[in-house]
């Protein structure tokens, strides 16, 4: 017995006839995450560290080619990046206050960091935007 000849899909596709998409689900039914409503579930939005969070990761997705161009994981990647971005720069401030941090937590943060980055594309920049001004004037730039 052939089964699959029973199915009304399995039908519709012999008498030559289109099967309707899969509907997507209504926003209703998603979560705010998903939904882009809310970036992180019982954070409070409005809090400064949330709000340089969302401008990493603006900044991050802008770095990496365009949010319209990242696929999901590539979305929770530049999320991921962003968060640490944030812990770099406690751990900056702490050190510029004359804070002591640990230094191996900050490495390797930093070298967590470094690798997400280059996963994403997101490139270090310019060469010549970062040498220092005596080294430009010495190349007459």
């Amino acid at each position: 017995m052939d089964f699959d000849a029973q199915t009304p899909a399995a039908d519709a596709a012999k008498a030559g006839a289109s099967i309707a998409p899969i509907a997507e689900r209504p926003l209703t039914c998603r979560s705010k995450q998903t939904n882009g409503s809310k970036l992180l579930r019982g954070v409070d939005g409005r809090s400064a560290r949330m709000r340089r969070f969302r401008d990493l990761k603006e900044l991050l997705a802008a770095d990496a080619g365009g949010e319209a161009k990242l696929t999901f994981a590539g979305k929770e990647s530049i999320k991921h990046a962003a968060a640490l971005l944030i812990e770099a720069e406690v751990f900056q401030t702490a050190i510029v206050r004359g804070e002591t941090v640990d230094l191996e937590q900050l490495t390797r943060l930093t070298n967590a960091l470094a690798r997400l980055l280059k996963v994403l594309g997101v490139k270090k920049g310019d060469r010549e935007a970062i040498l220092p001004m005596r080294d430009r004037l010495r190349q007459g730039k």
